[in-house]
């Protein structure tokens, strides 16, 4: 009866041990060495993955807020309709001037930039009690602001009284294209006095 509970122990202590031999080794990559304090284990890999989702970036001024472009005649008002061109103010590269980033990483597809402008009228609409000028009635259009790429591969959508312009970005992949946009005002009309406002909106599709 003793011989018999022995041999059991033995057996299961045997069992164990290779169970966990076994475990381990399946978990991990490991090696090891002795016999030397210069002894160098094997080699132990260690895999890396990296996932990267097709997507698109766009970014018109400051990233985290809207900038604001502002042409101010206060100062020369002889220059007035003279089609003189005005710089603006405003924008987070300078004067009347905004970084633009554009990215992409879908092969073989084309990426285009609208920009949709807004008014209630045909163009850049007059403000309430800002002057003379009568809201939804007096208006700047929209053409009247040139957008000038700066550093650019392809050139800026136009800007169109209650309409859309588009700027192509050919296929390909990457598309990285990081510049500047420069804002003036051509100034060849008198409108009525008063304060001007009006909103573009950029949005970047790939097709």
């Amino acid at each position: 009866m003793k011989l018999n509970k022995i041999l059991l122990t033995g057996l299961l202590a045997t069992l164990f041990g290779t169970g966990l031999a076994t475990s381990d080794s399946a978990l991990a990559a490991s090696s090891s060495c002795a016999g030397s304090p210069t002894c160098t284990t094997g080699a132990v890999p260690l895999d890396f993955q990296i996932i990267i989702p097709q997507f698109v970036r766009l970014r018109i001024g400051t990233a985290a807020s809207t900038d604001t472009i502002v042409f101010d005649m206060t100062l020369t008002p002889d220059l007035i309709g003279d089609s003189s061109s005005v710089a603006g103010t405003g924008g987070d590269a300078g004067a009347g001037e905004v970084n633009v980033r554009v990215m992409a990483n879908g092969a073989g597809l084309t990426v285009n930039v609208d920009a949709a402008t807004s008014g209630t009228g045909a163009g850049i609409d007059c403000q309430a009690a800002s002057g003379s000028c009568v809201p939804g009635t007096d208006f700047i259009n929209w053409d009247e602001i040139t957008v000038t790429p700066n550093g650019c591969t392809v050139a800026p959508p136009l800007l169109n009284n209650g309409g859309t312009g588009t700027a192509n970005y050919p296929a390909a992949a990457p598309l990285k294209e990081s510049c500047t946009w420069i804002y003036t005002y051509d100034n060849t009309t008198v409108p009525p006095n008063g304060t001007y406002v009006g909103t573009v909106t950029y949005t970047a599709t790939s097709v």
